[in-house]
């Protein structure tokens, strides 16, 4: 008569499987064999359970030893499972290991952080210029992103590179165009995001002044007093602030009877004039560039006296 004398037995100390993280819920997924040398039939009747499975994520079935998925898998919240298979015949028991490892899936959407960001370069800035680095987050294992401006700069000024590298591409111009309002695609050719990219166009001083008039003729009675104001010799500059900045200066013979402000082109009288002494005045107003006085360009002043 047999007597249950035998330990059941695996035959391996230790089993390794990988399951991907989308496993379905329900499936089988592996089963554990244990053997055991007594006869009897009731001697080797095997019980199989699980140990070290401490969210339930897995279950046994306890006679075919049949491994199945009952909870969901996810790799980036838990990359492996080492369990514990234990089996007995009633009276002797033994275990071995079950090494799961789970592997990704594209299963996360990638976010860009922040979801608007504001930037800034001067508008002289060399092609390839890195204006800042689009910043993904993507919980999946090694994902595959891919980078574009889809709308806002049908002129591409910008590009962005393989990397998320938004960059100068062509010239810029102030002038033209001050602000960009991008959109950022990000996609890992499964799920896309979008996000908002604002690029100010900084200014930087590479306009001159543009006289309004080439020409201004003026009736002047001999008898204002010293101070009058006569006319003002007007300008422009497309350049920003102190860029845009100009300075105003009387070119000729006649400084002694008329002045010039020097910032707004305001022309005043600047001594008694006498008509029988000189009856017209004609001399030039230089505009100046106030930071480069190369850049410039000239008015010319007639006054007539009655």
């Amino acid at each position: 008569m047999d007597e249950n004398d035998c330990t059941p037995y695996f035959d391996s100390a230790s089993y390794y499987i990988s399951l991907a993280e989308n496993q379905e819920i329900g499936s089988t997924i592996f089963k554990m064999t244990a053997l055991d040398d007594d006869i009897d039939l009731l001697n080797n009747a095997l019980k199989y359970s699980l140990s070290n499975d401490y969210d339930g994520t897995f279950r046994i079935d306890e006679n075919s030893g049949w491994i199945s998925l009952s909870k969901h898998l996810d790799r980036e919240t838990v990359e492996h499972y080492n369990l514990q298979i234990n089996i007995t015949d009633g009276l002797h028991q033994n275990s071995s290991s079950l090494y799961i490892a789970v592997y990704d899936v594209n299963d996360n959407k990638p976010v860009i952080e922040p979801a608007r960001s504001i930037a800034a370069i001067y508008e002289n800035s060399f092609l390839g210029t890195v204006i800042l680095r689009i910043k993904v987050n993507d919980p999946d294992l090694n994902p595959e992103l891919h980078y574009y401006i889809s709308q806002g700069d049908h002129l591409h000024h910008f590009a962005i590179s393989s990397s998320g590298d938004v960059y100068v591409n062509k010239t810029l111009d102030r002038e033209t165009i001050e602000q960009y309002s991008l959109k950022i695609l990000v996609t890992d050719e499964k799920y896309y995001t979008e996000s908002e990219l604002l690029i100010d166009v900084l200014d930087v001083n590479d306009n001159g002044p543009i006289c309004v008039k080439s020409k201004y003729v003026e009736m002047v009675s001999e008898s204002v007093p010293i101070g009058t104001h006569i006319l003002t010799v007007e300008a422009i500059d497309q350049d920003d602030a102190e860029n845009a900045k100009l300075y105003f200066q009387i070119d000729g013979d006649h400084k002694n009877h008329f002045v010039v402000d020097q910032f707004t082109g305001r022309l005043k009288t600047n001594a008694k004039l006498d008509r029988e002494h000189q009856a017209a005045y004609l001399f030039n107003v230089i505009v100046y560039d106030y930071q480069n006085r190369e850049w410039h360009c000239t008015s010319n002043v007639e006054i007539l006296l009655r």
